[in-house]
């Protein structure tokens, strides 16, 4: 599922996502009203474009209310907005988004020591294909 989402529809997909039960527009306009001041038409129309999107699943309670449960993880949306960013604003190249990441002084050695997994993890994962099986 290659989506294209507004900032806001990816947060609030992301929101939504994180909630087992899902959510309800109640529940989201709640949350969204405080943070952004979003009207419920507003959060109501997102959630309708999020299911037409095929993002979102949308069931009727027993007490009429639908609610809304993103059909993928957070991280997995999170995963697919950066392939599709370096996709389609990087040219397909992963170099300067990694180069960016070298360069962020704020980065805390957590955060490094991740990095460094990852490329370790890259590292091994070409090894093993050099060296593999015919």
């Amino acid at each position: 599922m290659s989506l294209k989402l507004g900032s806001l529809e990816a947060e609030l997909l992301k929101w939504v996502a994180d909630r087992e039960e899902g959510a309800s527009v109640r529940e989201a306009f709640g949350a969204f009203h405080a943070s952004h001041g979003m009207a419920r038409t507003t959060v109501l129309t997102m959630l309708d474009r999020l299911f037409e999107k095929g993002a979102v699943s949308k069931t009727k309670s027993e007490g009429g209310v639908f609610r809304y449960r993103a059909l993928q993880s957070s991280r997995e949306i999170l995963r697919r907005q950066v392939v599709g960013f370096v996709r389609d604003r990087l040219k397909g190249s992963w170099a300067p988004l990694v180069a960016t990441f070298a360069d962020e002084e704020e980065l805390t050695a957590a955060e490094r020591q991740v990095l460094q997994g990852i490329l370790e993890r890259l590292e091994s994962d070409d090894a093993g294909e050099a060296g593999g099986a015919p």
